[in-house]
């Protein structure tokens, strides 16, 4: 399913086995840098964030006065796609350049180094690491908690609380490769990981399969 970054970091967040790693911390910032981008880029494009709100984001701000100092009056379109792009470019090249910085610091030549190093090496430079954080209490607040962002969480759980339901108490309408996958993974293993491979579309159409009565099964 198209999960939004707040929801993939709670998930994340359950994983009692995650070892940390520098290659971790890696993975766990891009994530951030670009499920936070794409969030703002998607909020903008359906509507549902208003560029001058946008407009007193600081990082947006930072992005916005360099937009406008190479083109004369771009249009919003232009200026979304520029501006997503630039901000991506930004937040990467100051995490490649404050984590280069901190490993020559910490003088991390191998994975204990990384260990024994007791703070961050993979991180933001300060100034930028308050801007993200400012732009996720933005997202937060106005994109993660709109009402029509919340009704379709919320829809899309309901559709997966009942395809789970009915695939558990009537195993039978399992397609024949999944359920033959119950007796090793056992039955609710099988179904978890069915459900996970969904895309959205085979999502909502296998839903109206099972529960529309004139919908072709």
């Amino acid at each position: 399913m198209n999960l939004t970054f707040e929801v993939r970091e709670g998930l994340k967040k359950h994983d009692k086995q995650r070892v940390r790693s520098i290659e971790a911390d890696v993975v766990d910032l891009g994530d951030l840098i670009a499920y936070h981008c794409h969030d703002l880029d998607d909020g903008l494009r359906a509507g549902l964030l208003d560029m001058r709100d946008v407009g007193r984001v600081k990082l947006w701000q930072e992005i916005n006065r360099y937009i406008e100092s190479k083109h004369e009056r771009p249009d919003e379109a232009v200026k979304v796609k520029m501006g997503i792009r630039l901000l991506m470019n930004r937040l990467v090249g100051d995490l490649i350049s404050e984590t280069t910085k901190n490993i020559k610091r910490f003088a991390i030549k191998k994975p204990s180094d990384f260990e024994r190093a007791g703070a961050e090496v993979v991180c933001f430079s300060a100034l930028v690491k308050k801007k993200v954080a400012e732009l996720r209490r933005f997202l937060m607040d106005q994109l993660y908690h709109h009402y029509r962002v919340v009704r379709m969480t919320e829809k899309g759980k309901r559709f997966i609380q009942e395809m789970f339901r009915v695939y558990v108490s009537t195993p039978a309408q399992l397609p024949t490769d999944v359920a033959s996958r119950t007796k090793k993974n056992g039955l609710h293993r099988a179904v978890c990981d069915y459900i996970a491979g969904m895309t959205d579309r085979f999502a909502l159409d296998e839903h109206a399969r099972l529960f529309e009565p004139y919908e072709r099964v």
